[in-house]
């Protein structure tokens, strides 16, 4: 099985390669891909909507079974 992670951050692949290994044991291929979000995304929506169109633009940059998409930001207080 074949999954493709939207980062080149190490931290993010680290986390990628340590589940996908533990349930798939599968190779994985690293490509960069925009998040579609600001820099530094904000709120509860941007974060999410960065990690599916990360997720999303990697699985169609390759031929991967799994996009994988990681984006971080803080959380909104309200």
């Amino acid at each position: 099985m074949l999954a493709a992670v939207g980062s080149t951050n190490p931290v993010k692949l680290a986390a990628a390669k340590a589940v996908m290994r533990r349930l798939y044991g599968g190779q994985m291929d690293i490509v960069s891909v925009a998040s579609g979000v600001p820099f530094q995304p904000w709120g509860d929506r941007e974060p999410r909507r960065g990690a599916i169109n990360r997720a999303r633009s990697a699985q169609a940059a390759t031929s991967a079974t799994w996009g994988l998409g990681i984006e971080g930001g803080p959380l909104s207080r309200s």
